[in-house]
């Protein structure tokens, strides 16, 4: 795979490059990438240049009662059923009223630093709006559903089983 600049032209073997050069070709691959709405939920959930506030990706901070979760709506450096796993796990337990969603300012400040931290990692484009670390998203969500092991306390009452927590996926 070659990066170049904006296609000028193409000719029947060619493509021509804004900077001048060109290049013999067999085949083109236009990846343009993709962009998402949801025009159904309009009235809560509002996606502005593929940017959609949702507090962990997964629910939006403006909601009256928690009845409604974005399930596997990330772009992880992983496998995404895990993901989509816990999520369900997490959202199941609102739904259930067995588990509470901070207050919508401690949501959408939450928003606000994980933007932030998204621009630092990767680069400002469409492609990066749900991008998501695969390891430290899961911590997250294990933690939400109670389901993260604490290491520390494993050691002391099966220490194999710690090693393999500690040193395992």
């Amino acid at each position: 795979v070659l990066v170049k600049p904006n296609v000028q032209e193409f000719t029947e073997t060619f493509a021509i490059f804004e900077d001048g050069t060109k290049e013999d070709i067999d085949a083109v691959v236009f990846a343009t990438g993709y962009s998402f709405s949801f025009p159904f939920l309009e009235g809560y959930v509002k996606v502005v240049e593929n940017q959609i506030p949702l507090y962990k990706f997964m629910f939006p901070p403006d909601l009256e009662k928690p009845t409604l979760a974005f399930i596997g709506f990330i772009q992880p450096l992983g496998a995404i059923f895990p993901i989509a796993e816990l999520q369900c796990r997490w959202a199941t337990r609102l739904f259930k009223g067995l588990q509470d969603l901070p207050p919508s300012a401690t949501m959408l400040a939450d928003i606000t630093q994980t933007k932030e931290k998204m621009a630092e990692r990767y680069v400002k484009s469409q492609r990066h709006t749900i991008q998501v670390d695969y390891i430290p998203y899961m911590d997250e969500l294990a933690c939400q559903v109670g389901g993260k092991p604490n290491v520390l306390s494993l050691f002391l009452t099966d220490p194999k089983l710690a090693l393999e927590v500690f040193f395992g996926p």
